[in-house]
C-alpha cells in the first residue's frame, strides 16, 4: 500500500505551511490544519503492510473546508498491563 508521502493520491491537497503545522501540533490535532474549525473526523490507523517502521498513519479531513491531510504516528511507549 505505501505511506501517503510515497503514493500520489486522488483529491490531495496543498501542502501544509510550517505555521498551519505548528498550530495542529499545538492543538494536539482537534482542529483542521487548514479552516481551524474543529468538525474533523480521522479514517482507521495504518501501517505499511509487512513493515515494521514504527510510522502509522491516518487520513484525516474537515467536514467544513473538505481538506485531507495525514496525522503521523510513532511508537513512544510501551507499558505492560496485568493479565
Amino acid at each position: 500500500m505505501g505511506t501517503p508521502d510515497s503514493n500520489k493520491q486522488k483529491g490531495a491537497n496543498m501542502p501544509l505551511t510550517n505555521e498551519q503545522k505548528k498550530k495542529y501540533m499545538e492543538t494536539n490535532g482537534c482542529f483542521c490544519s487548514y479552516c481551524g474549525k474543529g468538525d474533523i473526523e480521522g479514517q482507521g490507523l495504518q501501517s505499511d503492510e509487512g513493515s515494521c517502521t514504527g510510522t502509522v498513519y491516518q487520513i484525516v479531513k474537515c467536514n467544513v473546508c473538505k481538506k485531507r491531510w495525514v496525522n503521523l504516528y510513532e511508537l513512544i511507549e510501551v507499558m505492560g498491563l496485568e493479565a
